[in-house]
């Protein structure tokens, strides 16, 4: 843990988070200068600004002069404590507020009822987790732990799992296949809200996805019958399928071609959350589970939520490879793998640096954009 006193914390001067901009300052008895800081994206580093009358400045438009929080000042014991605030509150409130509930209390769009006998999955009883799903839930119960100790003002260094360094790891890949079957269920019960054509669109747009990783259809319908044995739309990858093949032989650049943050934003959000955080989509969600993982746990254990975070990282780790890594080798396995040790990679250095005290965490849940 750590904490300093009120003098040497450095505090919020003026804060834009919804930017991801902030002027943080502290006071110094020691030097006449003032000592200002400016933080913004992409790469939330320190700038000196030296003086103040700039922060002031700022609070004349988007900026909020200071945060307070639970009545007290919000001070950190380091930079790079306050760069993290910022980055994080920044990544938390691009993923937007869902919009406005409607007349009845239940936002729009919000699917089917969460009580569905469709819902209900299996307790995986036949299946191990993979070491590095294990040692990702690990982390998060340690970092639950470190908010739950942290004292107002304090913070601790979180430091997530490195993913295994075997190519070789058959293991790995189930983290894929088990996060795709969670969102292709999530498609797949739009249908209450959406058009059948744009349903059947979407559906074949994620086996593009699935095939441009190297994942076999047949091996995602024996996942969702494990993982949801009340559903019945696996039978519709068998079509998707034999569609691929024809494109794949007819146009194979056609299948490889768009933006990985679209992708994302055309794919559902967990249906079993969206009546708590109300995300837009998928990347939206990926968004809450960035900068705020708790947040997006509310509903769903930690395994399901890597699950799907992980498919989610894929998704954009392989969309900005120039071509399928499975179709560069002989070794289908191997590449999945190597595909998922990215994934992974990316995760870890896009979570949460830094545990806050629960006040803190708080605050940052509560940073999405305001329509």
């Amino acid at each position: 843990m750590q904490s300093e006193q009120t003098s040497s914390l450095w505090h919020f001067d003026a804060l834009d988070s919804l930017a991801g901009m902030a002027f943080v300052s502290r006071t110094d008895t020691n030097s006449d200068n003032d000592n200002v800081v400016f933080f913004c994206p992409p790469a939330f580093q320190p700038e000196l600004v030296g003086r103040s009358s700039i922060a002031l400045g700022a609070t004349r438009g988007s900026f909020q002069g200071g945060l307070i929080i639970e009545g007290e000042e919000v001070g950190f014991p380091s930079l790079a404590a306050a760069g993290e605030f910022v980055r994080r509150a920044y990544v938390r409130g691009s993923a937007g507020d869902g919009g406005e509930p409607d007349a009845g209390g239940e936002p729009k769009n919000s699917g089917p009822d969460p009580q569905d006998p469709a819902r209900e999955k299996s307790e995986r009883p036949s299946q191990d987790p993979s070491p590095a799903l294990t040692a990702l839930v690990t982390d998060m119960v340690r970092f639950r732990e470190s908010v739950a100790k942290c004292k107002f003002g304090e913070i601790h260094p979180m430091e997530w799992s490195t993913p295994p360094t075997s190519a070789t790891n058959m293991r790995t890949r189930d983290i894929l296949i088990s996060g795709a079957a969670h969102i292709f269920f999530d498609i797949f019960y739009q249908r209450p809200s959406i058009p059948w054509n744009d349903l059947r669109h979407s559906i074949f747009q994620f086996g593009t996805i699935l095939w441009t990783m190297g994942l076999r259809l047949s091996d995602l319908k024996e996942q969702l019958d494990r993982l949801y044995p009340g559903f019945h739309g696996g039978y519709l990858l068998l079509k998707i399928q034999i569609q691929l093949e024809h494109r794949w032989r007819k146009a194979p650049w056609n299948l490889y071609s768009a933006d990985p943050l679209e992708i994302l934003s055309q794919l559902a959000a967990p249906n079993n959350v969206t009546r708590v955080l109300r995300p837009d989509d998928l990347l939206a969600w990926l968004s809450i589970f960035l900068a705020t993982p708790d947040d997006a746990l509310v509903a769903m254990s930690p395994s399901e939520g890597f699950e799907r975070a992980t498919f989610a990282a894929a998704v954009i780790v392989n969309q900005r490879d120039a071509w399928p890594l499975w179709l560069e080798t002989d070794d289908r396995s191997a590449a999945i793998s190597k595909l998922e040790n990215k994934a992974l990679t990316w995760l870890r250095e896009h979570l949460p640096q830094v545990a806050y005290c629960k006040a803190f965490e708080v605050a940052l849940a509560s940073m999405g954009r305001q329509r």
